[in-house]
């Protein structure tokens, strides 16, 4: 069965892709979050609609799903953090099914006396359950006190900014790569490279993929980290 390690490895790249993406859309503006209407604002004119997936506390540096709020909210708010539910039921990951858990920060697990500890956050979280849940990106609102993460499943802006080009695939890849977090970066390149549609083979520690005549070739080491590559011949910078 898949672990929660796993389902982020499966959807990290594309997660980020896609959080560029709303970068672009939205700018420096500020976010309006309304509860009442389901949307979440940026500006004058640009409006969403949300799912709510949960919140982290920075006094407690807890995570708790919105379906466990004190403050109950609209069912039609929390589909997509119950659909994560009964995927953590299914698969046996306290993390999607619990009501909530002490995070770990990037910063946490650097420090910590557990050499296995790694980080899992709420942008951690935020990412998977983006690709988990098809969602054209997540937004984390700050209120202060904490961050709530909500999903937004259909942000038209940002679709059409998705690309397949093999120099911006290899860009957005290495860039996952300068994140805080724990993944096997062959399993990760793999399934960002299969949802872009590429047809990949591997050869011991290389990989290569094709499509439309472009070529992505990669080379990890024997732990699985990416040392190299290339997109149409041409080297990208990677950690």
């Amino acid at each position: 069965m898949e672990s929660l390690s796993d389902l982020y490895t499966r959807h990290a790249a594309l997660s980020l892709e896609k959080q560029l993406a709303l970068g672009h859309v939205i700018g420096t503006n500020s976010f309006a979050f309304d509860a009442d209407t389901g949307t979440l604002g940026f500006g004058e004119d640009l409006r969403f609609p949300m799912q709510v997936l949960g919140t982290v506390s920075r006094q407690s540096s807890t995570w708790l799903w919105a379906w466990a709020s004190p403050q109950p909210m609209r069912p039609a708010l929390l589909q997509a953090a119950q659909h994560l539910r009964i995927l953590g039921q299914l698969l046996a990951i306290k993390e999607l099914f619990e009501d909530g858990f002490d995070v770990v920060t990037p910063a946490v697990a650097g420090l910590t006396q557990n050499p296995g500890a790694e980080p899992v956050d709420g942008h951690y979280l935020a990412m998977l359950a983006a690709g988990v849940c098809q969602a054209s990106a997540y937004y984390g609102a700050d209120y202060g006190r904490g961050i709530a993460y909500v999903l937004l499943p259909q942000i038209p802006a940002v679709d059409t900014q998705l690309t397949d080009e093999p120099a911006k695939l290899a860009a957005i890849f290495a860039q996952l790569l300068q994140l805080p977090y724990v993944f096997d970066h062959r399993a990760a390149l793999a399934a960002y490279l299969q949802q872009k549609g590429y047809t990949a083979g591997q050869d011991g520690f290389q990989m290569h993929a094709q499509k439309n005549g472009h070529h992505l070739a990669a080379i990890f080491d024997s732990a699985s980290r990416l040392r190299t590559l290339e997109a149409d011949g041409v080297a990208t910078e990677v950690a």
